[in-house]
């Protein structure tokens, strides 16, 4: 979804006389970092808060969480 916007972006920005590829690839690595980011910050304080406890938890089911899968420690996230 992520990445889908930030080629929009880039579509119209090819439509200026004299676009910047080098920015434009810049901004599209940067949104995607921030918005991967934002993810792991979002299950590591659900966790934290009790929200996802458990691996019944909704989320669980639909994508592995980070933590709860074994993927990352609490501590290294």
């Amino acid at each position: 979804m992520t990445l889908t916007s930030g080629v929009i972006g880039g579509l119209l920005a090819a439509t200026a006389p004299q676009p910047n590829w080098l920015f434009f690839g810049l901004a599209l690595i940067g949104i995607l970092i921030a918005h991967a980011a934002n993810n792991l910050i979002n299950d590591y304080f659900d966790l934290a808060l009790g929200v996802d406890a458990s691996e019944d938890y909704a989320r669980a089911k639909y994508a592995p969480h980070p933590i709860l899968s074994g993927l990352i420690t609490r501590r290294q996230m």
